[in-house]
């Protein structure tokens, strides 16, 4: 069996999100009914998403994460193994990337870096960045 990498609960929709090592993303209610699944993929609906090169190479390495404002759910792969993100509320994710010291912006409809800061050596992955209000 492979591992949880992390997990996230939607109030919204009564679910617990589960991101498992190698399989993909899962979200089961709260009696523990299995709702759906997914794993990476090269593109949806026309954007890009998951993968760089294919998909049999391909996992989400990070913990789902719930934009509580418009209940969108993001789990990211190609930034790096050691990374922590935080939902903006604003259109944009804060992803702090350990393995290269920067905490990168991200627009989430392109998927493109808006902005990236050095901000490090780091020692330690369990960083999260904070947001205010704003964004």
């Amino acid at each position: 069996m492979n591992d949880i990498i992390g997990l996230s609960v939607s109030i919204t929709s009564s679910s617990v999100l589960v991101t498992i090592q190698r399989t993909g993303l899962f979200a089961y209610s709260y009696n523990g009914k299995l709702r759906w699944s997914t794993g990476p993929v090269i593109s949806r609906l026309g954007y890009r998403q998951g993968c760089q090169k294919n998909i049999t190479c391909c996992y989400f390495v990070s913990a789902p994460v719930i934009d509580h404002c418009d209940a969108n759910i993001y789990n990211l792969n190609s930034f790096g193994k050691r990374l922590s993100i935080t939902a903006g509320n604003n259109g944009k994710l804060y992803v702090i990337v350990a393995d290269r010291s920067v905490i990168v912006g991200l627009d989430v409809r392109t998927g493109t870096v808006v902005w990236k800061q050095s901000i490090g050596p780091l020692i330690t992955q369990d960083l999260s960045p904070v947001v205010d209000i704003n964004g």
